[in-house]
């Protein structure tokens, strides 16, 4: 890839590589929304755009860019014939403004080093090696060999490949609210598929058991990060897919 370089993604079965063990229930919300994570994670790490399709709707472009902060903000693009660039590009559906001819994909970046593409895919091999914990135990003690947001999406993707409720699932993914806040939401969303039958669980082994140790140095102590757990907990409490039994215990509805 040269000046114009970017990172694109193709959803296929699953956020990664099309796992046919998810089942086919599963919504589009929470496929898109493990794959955001691993999009946030490549806007804070390289200077590209990040370019997101399903195989489903293929002229449907999510483009996403890191902002002042470094968190990915985006927008929605449809693929769309431009009579200056002489085919089909990444379009503003609203001002038709070809997003090429307007610079946004166009504009000079670093060329991708190789030792850059060999930390693409160092990261998505290490992403299935910890996908193939033996047991959701494994997986906790492991999430700090990931990034934070990739260590959120394989969380998520876990619990859907090992549990048969994704309907825990549906529609969180797309809420709105800080990143830390939603991937807590995805994270406790996981912890609860694993959760068995009639087992109490607490919040603050929840909150300890999915703190990452990199959120320290982002800001974000165990504190705080326990605050953004007991929302998402919240989240399902109203929802009525849990019940509390006693203060900072709760339970399957």
């Amino acid at each position: 890839m040269g000046a114009r370089s970017m990172v694109a993604l193709e959803k296929r079965g699953n956020w990664r590589t099309g796992d046919p063990r998810i089942s086919k229930d599963v919504t589009p919300s929470i496929e898109v929304g493990h794959l955001l994570f691993w999009a946030n994670h490549l806007v804070r790490e390289f200077s590209w755009p990040v370019v997101v399709w399903s195989k489903s709707a293929q002229r449907a472009i999510k483009f996403y860019t890191a902002d002042a902060d470094g968190d990915m903000t985006g927008k929605e693009l449809k693929l769309e014939f431009c009579e200056q660039c002489e085919k089909n590009t990444p379009t503003d559906d609203s001002s038709k403004e070809c997003s090429v001819c307007s610079g946004e994909l166009s504009q000079p970046r670093d060329e991708l080093l190789y030792g850059q593409v060999r930390k693409l895919c160092t990261w998505d091999h290490l992403m299935q090696d910890v996908l193939a914990a033996p047991s959701w135990d494994d997986l906790l003690q492991r999430r700090d060999e990931l990034p934070f947001h990739l260590a959120t999406a394989a969380l998520g993707e876990y619990a859907l490949l090992h549990n048969g409720r994704p309907e825990l699932f549906d529609g969180y993914p797309d809420v709105g609210g800080s990143w830390f806040y939603r991937s807590a939401i995805v994270q406790v969303t996981a912890w609860l598929m694993m959760a068995k039958a009639r087992e109490e669980f607490g919040l603050s082994d929840i909150a300890s058991g999915t703190y990452h140790m990199s959120l320290k140095e982002r800001g974000v102590d165990l504190a705080k990060w326990r605050h953004y757990v007991a929302m998402a907990i919240d989240l399902h409490r109203k929802g009525d897919r849990i019940t509390p039994v006693r203060k900072g215990f709760y339970k399957l509805a």
